[in-house]
């Protein structure tokens, strides 16, 4: 919220923004304590595509309203990329995780967190293709490890709790 308030300050100044009728007008470009803001307003809120580059390196590129993701877009962090929908500023819908080293993660998102069907690749090769609620393999779903091990059934928070075993062929 500090950066709404930050690009309002901004506004103010340059005379940039929004036309008199509250449709976006041009791209531009803010500095605020946060990071730099490139992008159409709509009155002083970020709307539309733009990007913010935080200090601390964080790039989000995408769709905003009202000053808030929401739509189609990307992050990329220091340990994590994200490139799917959002919803009020948190993963919502659709996307793909990537914590490199870890995990690629394809599939469901809710308030920020995997949420509903996904497919998990880990870094030792092994795949999870299933249920996922609170950022953790829970419900129906298989596991297949790089060497061919397959684990179906129930989990519930990351655990095998009623599930059968397959040795490869």
């Amino acid at each position: 919220r500090q950066l709404l308030a930050d690009v309002d300050d901004q506004r103010s100044e340059s005379g940039h923004g929004a036309s008199s009728a509250g449709k976006p007008r041009q791209v531009v470009e803010y500095n605020t304590p946060s990071g730099t803001y490139t992008g159409i307003l709509l009155g002083s809120y970020p709307h539309g595509r733009g990007t913010m580059t935080f200090k601390n390196g964080t790039i989000y590129s995408g769709e905003w309203r009202k000053g808030v993701q929401s739509g189609k877009g990307k992050v990329h962090a220091k340990k994590y990329t994200y490139d799917g929908m959002w919803l009020k500023g948190k993963w919502h819908g659709s996307g793909i995780l990537d914590v490199p080293g870890k995990h690629v993660y394809t599939g469901e998102f809710c308030a920020g967190v995997m949420e509903g069907r996904g497919r998990m690749v880990y870094k030792d090769g092994g795949v999870f293709e299933g249920n996922f609620s609170g950022n953790h393999r829970n419900g129906m779903g298989t596991y297949t490890s790089a060497t061919g091990n397959i684990i179906s059934g129930f989990w519930r928070s990351d655990t095998e709790c009623d599930t059968t075993r397959t040795q490869p062929q």
